[in-house]
């Protein structure tokens, strides 16, 4: 796959060696994964809403912000092709799959289903895939393309300074979140999310060249200013009269700030940054690489397995009248479902071809499957490689 998205040169990076990030980027991948299926965890919502609207602000949010940290001499080298397999792949493979589940259960007749999928893959909008599939979580899929796209051109020798970036991002970061509803039912490759997050990317990225970073006995007080941030973002109202309470922070459905709220734009970047940096010198830590790192090296399938499992194991304990709004069912669901989506990315890569189907790392594995296979019975194993800038 790619190489890791923090800085491959040694002198560049805050945190160390080619290896040493390498592993601190698995270990950040595991991390925010894990803190993706908790906070789509629904359960958590009548006991620990609260909590639950401070990981949306900020979980999806890692995994668009770590592709800015490259050198941004290296963003003009991604692939146009790669980057459309690599995510644009799965996007319609998966929104067929769910699609088919979907109309199962849902009483939708298969054909209908079927003639749906053009629409939401054209489409690329959490509304569509929703629509479609029941499901939201398809839209991070073309962001990611988009954003690679968006990279890719900003990294051309003929584009403006870092400085420049800087004031025409921030322009468009102001505005994504005054954008009408009509206009997001179709957003190709994400283009909305991607206009949004350039401004904390391109801050990100010039953090992490200035050689930024925030010392471990730091991250502690860090992280209590993000809190103290997510608080501000969902209660700002009542101190600084803008909407008495803000709707849960969605990347995906464009339920973002914009200059009409200025106190909750600043207090959701600012969180973001902070936790980013915060996460990337957490994962430096031994303890954390050894916890994290594999649920990192399958972050994009453990995202893309979840929420289903997440559906099936609650409808279980429905069914067997369990309490879903116990904060220990909670918990017991939180740990199924990540254990579950796990094993099923680990189990799959015992299945090399059938991986490549379904996650190829680039046009050339779509080529592969075609040709002639010798000594295919050794599994593929994830490298840190193989993980794509944006899992």
């Amino acid at each position: 796959m790619t190489p890791s998205p923090v800085s491959q040169r040694p002198a560049a990076s805050p945190y160390g060696d080619r290896s040493s990030d390498a592993a601190r980027l698995d270990a950040f991948k595991g991390l925010f994964i894990a803190l993706i299926v908790a906070g789509h965890n629904h359960t958590f919502e009548a006991v620990a809403g609260e909590a639950r609207g401070g990981l949306y602000l900020v979980h999806v949010a890692m995994f668009l912000l770590l592709p800015f940290l490259r050198p941004r001499s290296e963003w003009s080298r991604l692939g146009w092709a790669d980057g459309l397999v690599r995510y644009g792949w799965p996007m319609v493979v998966f929104c067929t799959l769910y699609a088919g589940l979907f109309a199962l259960f849902s009483g939708r007749s298969p054909g209908e289903a079927v003639l749906a999928v053009p629409y939401a893959a054209l489409a690329m909008s959490a509304p569509a895939f929703e629509q479609v599939t029941g499901l939201q979580i398809l839209w991070f899929l073309p962001a990611l393309i988009g954003l690679r796209f968006a990279l890719k051109l900003l990294g051309a020798a003929a584009m403006p300074s870092l400085r420049l970036l800087l004031v025409l991002a921030f322009a468009a970061h102001l505005c994504v979140g005054l954008l009408p509803q009509a206009w997001l039912q179709v957003t190709p490759l994400g283009w909305p999310i991607v206009a949004y997050m350039l401004f904390p990317g391109l801050v990100a990225h010039a953090l992490q060249s200035g050689g930024f970073r925030i010392p471990l006995r730091q991250v502690g007080p860090a992280l209590l200013v993000a809190i103290l941030l997510a608080v501000l973002y969902r209660h700002a109202g009542a101190v600084f009269g803008a909407s008495p309470s803000a709707p849960l922070f969605s990347l995906g459905k464009l339920e973002v700030p914009s200059i009409a709220e200025p106190v909750r734009l600043l207090a959701a970047d600012a969180a973001q940054l902070i936790v980013l940096f915060s996460g990337l010198t957490l994962c430096g830590l031994a303890a954390m690489q050894v916890i994290f790192s594999d649920l990192g090296r399958h972050s994009l399938e453990i995202y893309l397995f979840h929420q289903p499992i997440y559906i099936g194991l609650l409808a279980v304990s429905r069914k067997l009248g369990i309490a879903a709004g116990d904060i220990g069912m909670g918990l017991v669901l939180f740990a199924l479902t990540l254990a579950l989506a796990f094993a099923m990315a680990r189990l799959l890569a015992g299945f090399p071809r059938l991986r490549r189907l379904l996650f190829p790392q680039g046009a050339p594995d779509l080529r592969r499957l075609s040709a002639p296979q010798v000594g295919e019975a050794v599994p593929i194993r994830a490298r840190t490689s193989d993980t794509p800038a944006g899992r």
